[in-house]
């Protein structure tokens, strides 16, 4: 079972799935310190990731 767990991504899915949750937890935390517009692009950022495209990409 841990080998076909392996094969199909799962520790990786849950190390993004982390990521992002420290990403929020961060975020939740400096939200009135930092202008909206970085968190926009943030976003744009990771809706392209999760997309599977370049961040970068318009």
């Amino acid at each position: 079972m841990e080998e076909s767990a392996k094969r199909d991504g799962a520790p990786g899915l849950q190390r993004k799935d982390w990521a992002y949750g420290m990403y929020l937890g961060w975020r939740t935390l400096v939200m009135d310190r930092i202008p909206p517009t970085i968190f926009h692009l943030d976003d744009r950022a990771i809706e392209a990731l999760l997309a599977g495209r370049p961040p970068l990409a318009q």
